[in-house]
This record gives C-alpha cells, sequence and structure tokens, in this order.
C-alpha cells in the first residue's frame, strides 16, 4: 500500500539500532522469508522420509547410491514447484543443496525418530506441503514425493498415529 515505503524505512531504522548495539540483524522482505523456508521445506523433503522409510541415518542415505538418487529427485521436483511458485534460488541452487545434504549428520533425522517411537510425523508439512503447493501446476511430475508421503502416512496408520480415511486431497 502507500505506506509501504515508510514501513520499510521504520523497519530498515529497527536493524541499524539492533546492529549498533551489537545484534547483528538484517531487513529481509516476506517474499526472502517465504522463498527461504520453502528451500528449507525441500532440503528436509529430500532426506527425511527416505530415511524414515529405509531407518538410515542422513550420511548412510547420502552414501548410498540409490538413495542419494531418491534425494536428487525430491531436491528436483521441489525445487520445480519453488520456481513454479517464482522463487529464484539461482542456477547453482541443486549443488548447494547437495553440498549441503552430504554434511547431514550420522543421526537420524526427526521423521524416523517419530516412526520408531510410533509418533505423528511432520510430512503433511513437508512433502505434504511441495505436493499441495505443486498440484496447482498440471506440467510437474511429482511422483517421488507422492510415493513417500503415501509411504510415511500409510506407517502411521499401522502406527495408529493417523486414521486409515484421513488422507489429504492432493494424494487422492
Amino acid at each position: 500500500g502507500p505506506h509501504l515505503d515508510s514501513e520499510n524505512a521504520g523497519l530498515k531504522t529497527i536493524v541499524e539500532m539492533l546492529n549498533a548495539s551489537g545484534l547483528t540483524s538484517e531487513y529481509v522482505d516476506s517474499k526472502s522469508v517465504k522463498q527461504n523456508a520453502f528451500l528449507k521445506t525441500v532440503l528436509n523433503a529430500a532426506l527425511m522420509p527416505i530415511c524414515a522409510v529405509m531407518n538410515l541415518t542422513m550420511k548412510q542415505a547420502m552414501s548410498l547410491i540409490a538413495t542419494r538418487e531418491l534425494a536428487m529427485e525430491v531436491l528436483n521436483e521441489g525445487l520445480a514447484v519453488g520456481e513454479k511458485l517464482g522463487y529464484d534460488y539461482g542456477e547453482h541452487i541443486l549443488q548447494t543443496c547437495v553440498g549441503y545434504l552430504d554434511k547431514g549428520g550420522d543421526h537420524h533425522p526427526s521423521m524416523s525418530v517419530d516412526i520408531q517411537h510410533k509418533r505423528p510425523t511432520e510430512i503433511e508439512f513437508i512433502n505434504g506441503k511441495i505436493l499441495e503447493l505443486g498440484s496447482q501446476f498440471d506440467d510437474l511430475d511429482l511422483s517421488t514425493n507422492r510415493v513417500l508421503v503415501s509411504l510415511i502416512m500409510t506407517q502411521e496408520v499401522l502406527n495408529g498415529t493417523r486414521k486409515p480415511d484421513d488422507f489429504p486431497e492432493y494424494l487422492l
């Protein structure tokens, strides 16, 4: 609206005050926040369900060729959705993402732990969100994410943490 510039000026002043006081801060617009949050979702989507289904650590999943390739497929699908949403991550984003995932620790991500302890997972908010957002575009193939969401949600049914008829519309 018409007061946007004055709001930005006010926020920038606050950032300058925080920086001057020793609290390192930066001004970020809402699109950048959404873009960064979506990228974090894509990164989580790449390994969490694979590790949960296969009972692997993140390091193991990235060390084995088949699961590494599966993670690449999930990354590519998620980044394609991001591109359709208007997010620009630059031409080297895939390499950046792979580098990040290669640094994953030799531990099980939270989704694996949730499955092991028969707790509900965050699958709907991670891979499910990618499917939900991507479903508005007819030209995207999100089959790898669809399979992983289906597998995790089925495991939740078997664990008693999801009702058998509680599957989101984007899967049906």
